[in-house]
């Protein structure tokens, strides 16, 4: 290939018209095919059906959101009877999550959520939204509290802890981190008998945080350290309340102001994430996170007892909630709104209200010599599209937990798919009609993996590694076997890091990889100052010789085998070189040009892919040579991924595949 094509959107796509346009199709240059993608359900995901009290009417409404990182979330505002509105969060001003939100009135909602940084006051009559600045924190969760005596509105975004006022529209104070409990998120609150708030706050332990609105002060007592306790990831609402008490499960009733923890008269049976009270039963939700539903239940406070009333397929335990009617509402993962008898557990309606659109994807994957797959953000489904047919659907489920497909690989005629949430790989075959569970089917679990960190293959054997379960440090790696279908796991290969981005090379029969001292989404303190290249035994996944990085480098990044034992590895800005046989790591002589963005191993000794600036280049790093071989449309490619001789890529609405890119 003498001149470098060029990957960008044509007029005829861009219409609307086709489906997919061959860009160009040659012996020398193999063939590229830009589509655009299916769409899939905006997943509803985080954000908590909300009761958000009765209108004008009397009619309780709830608020509910779902996300989409391209296109903006949607909101509803819903009632029992399935009536709704939807806000639209599309536009220049984008938000793509909703996670947080309380009523001012019956007219103005205030809304944040995720890592948006601005407070939003919506008017619910004209559409009119206003934005102010956070000032401070990451990443903020369901449950902010707005106290209607002060107008402040107080939420602990991870980092900080946030209080506004509503009548100024400024922020009043910011709590940093040393004012703030050590574990990060909170879902809800409650109102205690003096006009403080109560919060619960999650990962890696318990804390219980109690806020003043009228003296602005915060103070805060912890309740557990541990992050294997039951109580954590249980405590999604706090709804059963009694004053200044609320119930924890797995441990009674906790008083705001004295701190003391006290048995209930009748504990119940079963545990569960309370969810709402109606006279003398609590309802609660059991998560299955392997199947991805959850399992209602009913506590009878005066006896102790509980009863299964109905199951939830596809949803998370944010999606349900009591009306002050005694109804149960559910909005599953997919946009279904249900509604159930809470006493009876009928279900009395069901409509599909949620919005479909193309989603920025995890991994863009081929399937054969024209179809492809892609697994959308934080949504756990995934689509196919055939290129020679110009023509995709959505094929559901790629797996169990609630979050998305973080990386998949294909062997032979078939693709493997990591799954965040649960340490999970799925087997999809494209020869067989796509139906979770029953294909793709779940082959290896690891309960301590969070988000998948990387995978590889020898042609039959997977290795997958992920990052530890929230709140913990030690990573989390699964074996499996395709051809025998044996599975065996590994924690904690390097004590208190993750193994990242494992890269298996045929030539030397190695696997090697980086590790990291830090936690998943930064939920759990460091008690290391430097991370490590490692070779792991591929049956067992111990680490046969590792080499330390500079103190202060959290993460060390294999890139790739060089051959001869050597492999290259990313440390902060500069490139280095793990010498597998010695177990020594040292300075490389090799320098990537300061526009560099991207580096992906291509499959050979050596032979690596550079993204720089809006160029692919071919980079052979024993040689230290460069070739252009494909230029981007500005701001069109999103990500890449290199498949052996196949390149994909997320280009938006829009994918790419590239096939033969070698030849």
């Amino acid at each position: 290939m003498t001149d470098a094509p060029e990957l960008k959107l044509t007029p005829d796509l861009e219409s609307g018209k086709p489906n997919a346009a061959t860009l160009f199709d040659a012996p020398d240059s193999g063939k590229l095919t830009l589509f655009r993608k299916p769409a899939t359900p905006d997943p509803f995901v985080n954000a908590a059906v909300t009761s958000l009290g009765n209108d004008t009417n009397g009619t309780e409404q709830f608020w509910i959101s779902c996300v989409n990182s391209l296109s903006g979330a949607t909101s509803f505002l819903i009632d029992e009877n399935g009536g709704y509105r939807t806000f639209e969060w599309s536009g220049d001003d984008m938000v793509n999550a909703i996670y947080s939100v309380v009523a001012q009135d019956q007219d103005t909602l205030w809304v944040t959520g995720g890592a948006l940084g601005y407070f939003i006051r919506l008017d619910l009559t004209t559409g009119n939204q206003e934005r102010y600045p956070w000032g401070a924190g990451r990443f903020v969760t369901a449950g902010m509290a707005l106290d209607p005596d002060t107008g402040k509105l107080f939420a602990g975004a991870q980092t900080a802890l946030v209080s506004f006022d509503t009548n100024t529209r400024e922020t009043i104070r910011i709590y940093g981190e040393d004012e703030r409990p050590p574990d990060n998120h909170h879902y809800n609150h409650w109102r205690l008998d003096d006009g403080s708030y109560g919060f619960i706050l999650e990962t890696p332990g318990l804390s219980y945080l109690r806020w003043d609105p009228k003296e602005e002060t915060v103070s805060w007592h912890r309740i557990a350290e541990d992050a294997s306790h039951p109580a954590v990831g249980n405590i999604r609402s706090l709804k059963y309340c009694n004053g200044n008490k609320t119930y924890l499960p797995y441990l009674g009733w906790f008083d705001g102001l004295t701190h003391e923890i006290t048995p209930h008269e009748h504990p119940p049976e079963e545990e569960a994430a309370w969810f709402g009270q109606m006279g003398n039963h609590v309802f609660g939700n059991q998560v299955d996170r392997n199947s991805g539903g959850v399992t209602v239940v009913c506590w009878d406070v005066t006896t102790g007892r509980t009863t299964r009333r109905l199951s939830v397929a596809n949803i998370t335990p944010f999606g349900i909630s009591l009306t002050e009617s005694g109804k149960i509402l559910a909005m599953d993962l997919y946009g279904c709104y249900k509604r159930y008898d809470a006493i009876t557990g009928d279900l009395e309606l069901s409509r599909r209200v949620g919005p479909e659109h193309q989603h920025r994807c995890n991994v863009i994957l081929p399937v054969d010599e024209h179809r492809v797959v892609g697994t959308p953000f934080i949504s756990q489904n995934f689509w196919e599209f055939d290129t020679d047919a110009s023509s995709g659907f959505c094929a559901g489920r790629a797996g169990g937990s609630f979050g998305q497909v973080d990386y998949g690989i294909r062997v032979g005629t078939k693709v493997y798919f990591a799954i965040y949430g649960g340490g999970q790989l799925t087997e999809y075959d494209p020869e067989r009609h796509a139906s979770y569970p029953i294909n793709p089917t779940q082959v290896a679990i690891n309960d301590q993996g969070q988000h998948g960190a990387g995978i590889t293959t020898d042609g039959q054997i997977i290795w997958i590694a992920f990052k530890p379960k929230y709140g913990t440090l030690e990573g989390a790696m699964a074996r499996y076997d395709t051809a025998t279908g044996m599975a065996s796991y590994k924690n904690a290969s390097v004590p208190s890091q993750h193994v990242l981005n494992p890269v298996y090379d045929k030539v030397g029969d190695e696997l090697v990889a980086g590790t990291s001292y830090l936690s998943d989404c930064l939920t759990a303190t460091p008690v290391h100052n430097t991370s490590f290249a490692v070779l792991l035994d591929p049956s067992t996944m111990e680490v046969i010789k590792k080499a330390e990085g500079p103190e202060g480098v959290d993460t060390l990044h294999c890139h790739g085998p060089l051959g001869n034992h050597r492999w290259l590895f990313q440390i902060g800005q500069d490139l280095a070189q793990f010498d597998s046989e010695e177990g020594t790591l040292s300075d490389s002589a090799l320098h990537l040009p300061v526009t560099t963005s991207k580096v992906l191993f291509a499959g050979s000794p050596g032979l690596f892919l550079l993204q720089i600036g809006d160029d692919l280049c071919r980079w052979d790093a024993n040689t230290d040579t460069t070739e252009k071989i494909l230029t981007f449309s500005s701001d069109l490619v999103n990500r890449w991924w290199v498949h052996g001789s196949d390149i994909t890529f997320d280009c938006g609405q829009y994918a790419a595949f590239w096939r033969n890119w070698t030849e």
